[in-house]
């Protein structure tokens, strides 16, 4: 059961979101609200550290049920490929994005 009331992240979407396009076989061709950023990773094996950042977006759970990886999310004209699904049950979902 998610931690958010459904109308709670819909206005937080609402506010802080883009308008995004999921193009998905199970979840369907829709417009969903989008926190898009640039998310930053450092792995650090024995300081041998690596950095990394790349796109993500946070989206509504309910409205990517279904998604699968390599399926494309469009945010400002651009095409991203879906890498990474991370629902962290608060009815939230983390997609981790590449451009190609």
């Amino acid at each position: 059961m998610p931690l958010f009331y459904e109308s709670d992240i819909d206005v937080f979407l609402a506010d802080f979101g883009l308008d995004g396009l999921l193009t998905s076989a199970a979840a369907g061709i829709k417009t969903i609200k989008v926190i898009f950023d640039n998310d930053f990773q450092q792995i650090n094996i024995f300081d041998g550290g690596v950095e990394s950042s790349g796109p993500q977006g946070i989206v509504k759970t309910t409205d990517v049920s279904g998604a699968i990886h390599g399926e494309t999310l469009v945010i400002d004209n651009k095409a991203y490929y879906i890498r990474g699904i991370q629902p962290d049950g608060t009815g939230f979902t983390k997609f981790i994005l590449s451009e190609n």
